[in-house]
């Protein structure tokens, strides 16, 4: 609870990411 964020998790920031790059 503390260790992520209150908003989304890590990987969904990472996947994000991956389909700008992916786009």
């Amino acid at each position: 609870m503390a260790t992520e964020p209150r908003r989304r998790p890590k990987q969904e920031r990472s996947r994000e990411r991956i389909d700008a790059i992916l786009s």
